[in-house]
């Protein structure tokens, strides 16, 4: 999508880093993990400029030292933790003494899109993105039908899909309600049967 409507995943974008601020700022751990595990995605796949990666770590780690990860090494070997975060410290230990080596930057697979044809968005931290949620208010569409067609088109080129794949969709839903038909048609014959067996028994 990035590469063919540049402003459909700048808006993204833009919603994903207002969200990572507002859960960050109101503590919510769990969603501003997942929050900015997305937005590393998004960097890495280079939709997002890896500027505003490094201006999230600055608020993060401000105050951080190589003496957290002696704090972590003496809460190991400490009787305050239990034994399953003993055994995630331990974890995080490794990780980092190979590198991050099992933790590729694009998962194979996911890098689908031609360098040559990647567009990345330059977007700050600092500065309040407008997630522009008005878009999401339905309005009458007075010219629908010209539309739904440009998206039909559209869409072609996004999943390259061809004329044989739409035509077997639309074989595919016309087999679905004939399906449909001759049930109910099916449960109607049942109905009717029932209600003479009923008569005949009255």
């Amino acid at each position: 999508i990035n590469p063919k409507s540049p402003h459909i995943s700048q808006l993204i974008c833009k919603r994903e880093i207002s969200l990572y601020r507002e859960s960050f700022m109101a503590n919510e751990r769990k969603k501003t993990f997942i929050m900015i595990k997305f937005l590393a995605h998004l960097i890495n796949q280079r939709m997002l400029h890896e500027k505003i990666a490094f201006q999230i770590l600055d608020v993060l780690l401000r105050n951080v030292s190589n003496s957290h990860f002696s704090t972590l090494n003496n809460l190991l070997h400490g009787p305050l933790i239990t034994e399953r975060t003993k055994d995630m410290i331990r974890v995080l230990f490794t990780v980092r003494r190979n590198q991050f080596e099992e933790y590729p930057a694009i998962k194979s697979g996911l890098n689908s899109v031609n360098e040559n044809d990647k567009y990345t968005h330059m977007l700050e931290y600092l500065d309040l993105c407008d997630p522009e949620t008005m878009l999401d208010e339905f309005k009458y569409d007075e010219q629908y039908e010209v539309n739904e067609n440009e998206y039909k088109e559209l869409r072609k080129t996004f999943l390259g899909e061809n004329n044989d794949d739409e035509g077997k969709s639309s074989s595919n839903s016309l087999q679905n309600d004939n399906d449909q038909s001759n049930i109910s048609a099916a449960v109607i014959d049942l109905s009717s049967s029932g209600s003479s067996v009923a008569d005949k028994e009255n």
